[in-house]
């Protein structure tokens, strides 16, 4: 049977109340208990649609509609007493609810199924050969697609196990008949209510999931996004201090920036030093690592050992020859479009260091602090004597297992009392998926964009 879905007008010029039974008919319905479903209860229980003589009224006025937010709210009338039905839909929509009805729990299933906008499922328990609460027990899995709806559940039996039942499969509304209107009134608004307020969460959970990625893709600027994945794991980690532990630090520096900076129009150098930091801290956390911090034309970056896992001094010099690659290339273009830029110095150490917070209550930032951290900036700058553009020290190469170094001798590194081995990256020893990966040489030439910015 196709689902009724007249307009109230057509089903209140349509529908003549019968008359009405008498005390003694009672209706069976599925099981051997009575339920005392009679028209007559509910031409009792509806006393603004009916007159005097039993007939539906189309002329009585009703109650003006309680509910404005009711207007858009879709709900379906299930019984298998197609008047019954229609009255009480009629009654709701004179409320502002926009009404379909079905008269078979089949038929409920199939209008669900059609019309995704209805929210609330007003039910008898008695019908026919399948009662409501059976159909409730498989109605949800029946429409299936995740739906949401509210069930008002209606009975005229005494028992107390039928409301039992209903509230054991969730459904929150449970009405004894005969059924007031004000009271059936009162159930779907309060229905209506409890769907708004679900969709109303799972909006605010969209919007929050949106902005928690929002602030995760900014935060990951500043520490680095193995940093705030080790946050959302750990919010504890926020309040802790940090650890001594094992860690590669990579320091890069321009040759000559300084006299470059002042020779260049501020615009420009702003342009060329942010295309040029971009590149390189994209090849940083392409490697596994974290950009510590930029000093200017300086990047200091971090190979946490507890973070990343094991070869993280494998990756840092690899990470290092990617961006003496990118550099070059870098320099190059520039060169090609008359402007002068100096090469990229680059130190690599692993020691022990002290990672974490550092700073006072008001601002900490996440860093690594020891003699590690100053060796490698020492290697950096060693480059300028030597000749080279990465140095790395001796504990670093050693844990390198795929990566050939020409030993540049035992070094007196500024402030340092001993001598420290020192080797420079020749060769890479296998194919690296990652080496270049991050040197997109497509990239908008920073001229361009310093023109941009004028």
């Amino acid at each position: 049977m196709g689902a009724n879905i007249r307009s109230a007008d057509q089903r209140r010029t349509q529908v003549q109340a019968p008359v009405a039974p008498t005390c003694d008919e009672v209706v069976h319905r599925g099981d051997d208990s009575a339920c005392t479903d009679t028209i007559a209860e509910y031409r009792c229980a509806l006393p603004s649609l009916n007159d005097a003589s039993g007939q539906v009224n189309v002329t009585s006025p009703l109650p003006a509609p309680i509910s404005l937010l009711a207007a858009k709210t879709r709900v379906l009338v299930v019984d298998d007493e197609p008047d019954i039905a229609d009255e009480l839909a009629v009654y709701l929509e004179r409320h502002g609810f926009a009404c379909s009805i079905a008269v078979s729990a089949e038929e409920a299933v199939a209008v669900l199924r059609r019309d995704s906008d209805i929210t609330v499922v007003v039910t008898d328990v008695c019908m026919g050969p399948l009662d409501g609460l059976t159909m409730l027990k498989n109605l949800r899995r029946q429409v299936g697609d995740g739906r949401e709806f509210e069930c008002i559940v209606l009975t005229g039996s005494p028992s107390v196990d039928w409301a039992a039942e209903a509230l054991r499969l969730g459904e929150v509304d449970f009405l004894p008949k005969p059924i007031r209107p004000k009271q059936l009134l009162a159930s779907v608004l309060s229905a209506e209510e409890r769907i708004r307020y679900r969709l109303h969460q799972e909006r605010n959970l969209r919007n929050l999931t949106k902005e928690k990625a929002r602030l995760r893709s900014a935060f990951a600027h500043y520490v680095g996004s193995s940093i705030v994945e080790r946050i959302e794991e750990n919010p504890g980690e926020i309040g802790r201090r940090g650890t001594w532990q094992i860690a590669t630090f990579l320091f890069t520096d321009i040759a000559d920036y300084t006299k470059f900076a002042e020779i260049t129009d501020p615009k420009q150098l702003i342009a060329i030093l942010n295309a040029y930091l971009d590149g390189l801290s994209g090849l940083v956390l392409e490697y596994g690592g974290q950009v510590d911090k930029f000093v200017g034309d300086a990047m200091v970056a971090m190979f946490d050992q507890e973070i990343e896992g094991s070869m993280v001094a494998q990756r840092a010099v690899e990470c290092a020859m990617a961006i003496d690659e990118f550099s070059d290339g870098f320099r190059k273009r520039l060169k090609d479009g008359g402007t002068t830029f100096g090469a990229t110095r680059i130190g690599v150490h692993t020691g022990q260091a002290f990672v974490g917070n550092i700073g006072g209550r008001a601002r900490f930032e996440f860093t690594g602090i020891g003699d590690a951290v100053n060796i490698a900036a020492r290697l950096e700058a060693a480059n300028k004597e030597l000749g080279t553009r990465i140095c790395v020290s001796d504990v670093t190469a050693s844990n390198c297992m795929d990566i050939e170094f020409r030993s540049l001798g035992d070094v007196a590194l500024k402030g340092k009392s001993e001598m420290h081995a020192v080797l420079t990256p020749t060769k890479l020893l296998r194919a690296s998926p990652n080496v270049g990966g991050g040197t997109d040489n497509s990239l908008p030439s920073p001229l361009n964009d310093a023109d941009q910015m004028t």
